[in-house]
């Protein structure tokens, strides 16, 4: 046995190396595959938190220019702006590992510390720290947004449901406070870890996230058994009608990154992903939302179109043939004939908290047609 494995072809992809350890004594075995391994972890790190920087950077630019001025003032508005400019801080900042000396040969495999410069502990400090804001705005987006769709519940249903929500979004946020700071002592003092508060975090992150895909879906499948349709009809979607739907289809995306965090994925971080994906989601489906149901929030006044010079009213380029869109907002409380008019009389309700307001945008379209004498 000895002279054939003497005489063994040489697998170079299989032999091992020795660095010796900072005592000058301890000798610590390393393996081309091991080298491998870390080299696939840190180049997926940098593209994951790289997506992820560019996606919400922008979605935070397309929120800011289509979300119509009137609306900056609402408390959704402000919690995503707030969520993407803080999602985005904490990827860079957690970008920065895989290029500090945490990441460096020596470091890796010897498990050696002591020469990581404070710049880089601060930074790794300040990256798991920053998830504490964030996750706090994301649940707050998310009981918004489901407040938004169960409020029409009947209240058997509506107060348990806004309960549990809570109860889910206050305990999700306590364990991720909890074990952030956990982490920030383990890497700033050397503390032992606490890995059990790390996978009670990771459960009851996952699990509010399910709540409220489960939760969005389950509106979703109401709304669909009550119009028998998933199109819509001749008179279009209101808002709240397409929030529902955007809200209860793209929450699936969230939920699919929170289930793949249990597998045995060292090179992907899903518990990154499944944050960026829900700060992203939500904004994009209020944006369809507000698109959808009132296109006319998102084109210019027409004082601002482009006059002749000669003040005879007419086109800038009177050659063109011109469409235009006009849309006539009346007061429920100011009209006698909206409190006569049935929920078919061709008004469709603009979002939940302007139609408790008594608001309704009636979509008529006038075609006017200019052409060149």
């Amino acid at each position: 046995m000895a002279s054939r494995n003497s005489t063994a072809p040489f697998n170079p992809l299989t032999q091992v190396f020795t660095i010796i350890g900072a005592d000058g004594v301890t000798e610590i075995p390393v393996s081309v595959d091991m080298v491998d391994q870390v080299y696939v972890e840190r180049f997926a790190t940098q593209c994951i938190y790289g997506t992820q920087i560019g996606t919400t950077i922008i979605m935070l630019v397309l929120y800011l220019l289509m979300t119509p001025q009137v609306k900056f003032r609402r408390l959704p508005t402000m919690i995503n702006i707030l969520s993407l400019i803080f999602n985005i801080i904490r990827c860079v900042l957690l970008a920065w590992f895989p290029s500090s000396q945490w990441f460096e040969f020596y470091t890796i495999w010897s498990g050696d510390y002591s020469h990581v410069p404070a710049i880089d502990c601060s930074t790794s400090v300040a990256g798991n720290v920053s998830t504490i804001p964030l996750i706090m705005l994301i649940e707050a987006a998310l009981m918004v947004q489901a407040w938004a769709m169960i409020q029409l519940w009947p209240a058997v249903y509506k107060f348990p449901a806004l309960i549990l929500s809570t109860l889910v979004a206050l305990v999700a946020v306590a364990l991720k406070f909890t074990d952030s700071i956990l982490q920030a002592f383990y890497i700033a003092r050397g503390s032992p870890p606490v890995l059990w508060v790390r996978k009670i975090d990771l459960a009851f992150s996952s699990a509010s996230i399910f709540w409220f895909c489960f939760l969005f879906n389950v509106r979703l499948a109401i709304h669909l058994w009550v119009n028998r349709r998933i199109l819509p009809s001749v008179k279009g979607m209101s808002a709240m009608e397409v929030l529902v739907l955007t809200n209860g289809i793209l929450m699936c995306i969230p939920a699919v990154f929170a289930g793949l965090e249990y597998g045995t994925w060292a090179a992907y971080e899903f518990g990154s992903l499944t944050y960026t994906s829900v700060v992203v989601v939500l904004p994009l489906g209020t944006l369809v939302a507000q698109r959808i149901a009132n296109p006319g929030a998102f084109t210019a006044p027409e004082d601002s179109k482009p006059r002749s010079s000669r003040g005879n009213g007419l086109p800038f380029l009177k050659s063109w043939h011109s469409h235009t869109v006009s849309s006539r907002v009346e007061s429920n409380g100011n009209s006698s004939r909206d409190k006569n008019s049935g929920p078919d009389d061709g008004f469709a309700k603009y979002e939940g908290a302007d139609a408790e307001k008594g608001v309704r945008v009636a979509r008529q379209i006038e075609h006017h047609e200019e052409t060149k004498e």
